[in-house]
């Protein structure tokens, strides 16, 4: 159905459509996510495998929880960090799309200021064999640790809003000419090699 000025609504919905895809921040989050599928999908294989293969041999309880160790620490270096990695690959494909020359100074200011913006004390629970554990005391304040129900994919949504908000503030400063630095004509030109 055509209305008055002769559009369909398919064709006004494809014009807003266009126009959203074409958005920096939203084409971001499409390439860092297009990045990040490959851990996503060694994590579901790891996950899989532990879980439907290897219980299927014939092993006891102690022999399957050493077999699905090694699922286990997939999982640990895939789903349980992709948040700070999600948080770099947001700075970088955000840096490539605003066509931003340096990159990887991006990638840097995500994961710090995801890092920064953590909780600096975690509460954690004292194993049973802690000689700390008593009636009273069951857990323990921590800092300086990073909990994975931050840097895991319970904080995929904090290290997108992180990471884009971040690095968006770092390029327009970087943009201001009052606030860089002229360094003497003896410092050698970014990327020169001197070997």
């Amino acid at each position: 159905m055509a209305s008055e000025n002769g559009k369909s609504f398919l064709d006004k919905f494809a014009e807003v459509s266009a126009k959203v895809g074409n958005q920096v921040h939203l084409r971001s989050l499409r390439d860092a996510f297009a990045t990040i599928t490959p851990l996503y999908i060694l994590a579901g294989i790891a996950v899989l495998i532990n879980n439907v293969v290897f219980p299927l041999f014939p092993l006891d309880a102690a022999g399957l929880a050493n077999l699905q160790t090694w699922g286990s620490a997939i999982t640990l270096g895939t789903l349980n960090v992709s948040a700070i990695v999600l948080a770099g690959l947001i700075g970088y494909s955000l840096a490539k799309n605003e066509r931003f020359d340096n990159p990887l100074a991006c990638v840097v200011v995500a994961i710090s200021a995801f890092v920064i913006m953590m909780p600096q004390q975690i509460t954690a629970t004292l194993a049973a064999t802690s000689p700390l554990l008593t009636d009273k005391i069951t857990s323990a304040e921590v800092t300086g640790a990073l909990s994975t129900a931050n840097t895991g994919t319970n904080g995929l949504f904090a290290a997108i809003i992180i990471a884009l908000l971040s690095v968006t503030l770092f390029i327009k400063i970087s943009g201001v000419e009052k606030l860089k630095v002229k360094l003497g004509e003896g410092v050698p030109p970014r990327g020169l090699q001197l070997l």
